[in-house]
């Protein structure tokens, strides 16, 4: 894939996550999303509360779907909240030929690649303690 059609590629991925997780919060009374750093929070809860009932099919979506949604919007928070922070596309660390999204911030990257798979081995406030640690960066 080309980068001109990668970065197409993923930038439609990153649209299509942001309306459906819009979708999700919008229907659930007092959930916006507002890109904070507050909200990363809220996002984390209602993906716990979604696995621990097994619930995905209500908000007609996966659990991967979910966590790719909940990347997406945390890399929007972090776009947000951080001049120079941006999107970037890279070559897989692993798979050669293929390309992985990112952001980027002072010369420090996080992808796709190390997402939010299955947050419940995680801490609780795992999405806020990433934002931190992401934006604590220096620039080098």
């Amino acid at each position: 894939m080309t980068n001109f059609a990668a970065n197409v590629f993923f930038y439609e991925k990153r649209k299509g996550h942001l309306a459906k997780l819009t979708a999700i919060c919008d229907s659930i009374e007092g959930f916006p999303l507002d890109y904070t750093a507050e909200s990363l929070l809220d996002i984390e809860l209602l993906y716990r509360e979604i696995e621990k009932k097994e619930k995905w099919s209500i908000f007609q979506t996966s659990k991967e779907e979910f966590e790719e949604m909940m990347f997406v919007y945390f890399g929007e928070v972090v776009i947000e909240s951080l001049s120079g922070a941006q999107w970037v596309i890279a070559e897989h660390p692993l798979l050669q030929g293929e390309q992985v999204m990112g952001m980027e911030y002072n010369a420090y990257a996080i992808y796709a690649t190390a997402g939010f798979e299955d947050l419940n081995n995680k801490p609780l406030h795992y999405l806020f303690y990433e934002y931190e640690r992401f934006t604590r960066r220096k620039a080098i």
